[in-house]
């Protein structure tokens, strides 16, 4: 509910909170003792900035007690203000989650990257050349169980993805049901308008049903099906709402006198957060498909 509430004003800020409690997650469930008694306390009160990053493109080789990080990580959200970042890499016991802090040697953060929606976000690439990263900065102590760690926390970016999608649908929503009592036509404000009718009540059972879907995603978060759910339905109606919403706005929802622009343009990026929805779809089937009956 808290991003939910932050994304109607920011969906960058929602975001941003989004990743670093995807970090955090995975750090509480899985980080050993150590690393939990180091990190959580900082990142609950916001004296660290963490994030993820996950994809394929870095590879860890042990030496004696470290272990060298090399390769390239293109889109990293938030990454150009992080103080550290929760990596995937490819090691010989199979892939490997590590912390590394900003200040890490070896690592090296890119410019960050202009994107059409979501701009308070600046993703950025992060380099590694080899990066030399201690024994106990190891997630959990053990190699080889770094997909199970990023499946941990890809769970809770897609419940945080529904939030952010709700979040901006509803300011939508509200943005359009202002501006249809206000904006008059033949006499009358736009809202007495059937066609607009139609669309405004479209847009509210939209938000609600998946409203009820992240919810009960959220209520139990050992369900990966509904998560996906959520995040595919979520992401997908604030696309659909934002896009209702300028529409409703006419001309005026083009241009940036009104919020529901950005909106929109927020709302395109949340499709394809922490993986496409495409991806999501697939994954679903298979879980579908193997199911017991």
């Amino acid at each position: 509910m808290i991003i939910e509430e932050l994304a109607r004003g920011s969906g960058a800020l929602a975001t941003i909170v989004t990743t670093h409690l995807a970090a955090a997650g995975a750090i509480g469930r899985f980080g050993t003792a150590e690393q939990r008694e180091r990190l959580l306390a900082p990142m609950t009160r916001g004296e660290l900035l963490g994030a993820v990053a996950f994809a394929d493109g870095v590879v860890a080789t042990p030496a004696g007690e470290d272990w060298i990080l090399d390769g390239v990580v293109p889109l990293v959200d938030h990454g150009a203000h992080v103080a550290g970042v929760l990596v995937r890499a490819a090691s010989p016991a199979g892939a490997t989650c590590f912390l590394v802090g900003r200040e890490t040697p070896g690592l090296r953060v890119g410019a960050a990257v202009p994107t059409l929606g979501l701009r308070g976000l600046d993703p950025c690439p992060l380099h590694f050349e080899r990066c030399r990263v201690p024994s106990r900065e190891l997630l959990g102590g053990v190699p080889g169980r770094g997909d199970v760690h990023e499946a941990a926390g890809r769970s809770i970016a897609r419940l945080g993805v529904a939030a952010t999608a709700l979040g901006l649908a509803q300011a939508a929503f509200e943005a359009a049901l202002r501006y249809s009592q206000q904006r008059t036509t033949f006499g009358k404000p736009i809202a007495q308008h059937q066609a607009i009718q139609l669309t405004l009540a479209d847009m509210a059972t939209r938000i609600t049903a998946a409203r009820l879907l992240a919810y009960d995603a959220a209520g139990d978060q050992i369900d990966d099906v509904r998560m996906a759910m959520a995040k595919v339905y979520a992401s997908e109606t604030a696309y659909e709402v934002t896009l209702a919403s300028m529409r409703v706005h006419g001309g005026y929802g083009y241009t940036s006198e009104f919020p529901v622009e950005r909106y929109y343009r927020d709302a395109a990026r949340l499709a394809s957060y922490p993986t496409t929805n495409a991806a999501e779809r697939r994954d679903l089937a298979c879980r579908l498909v193997a199911a017991p009956r």
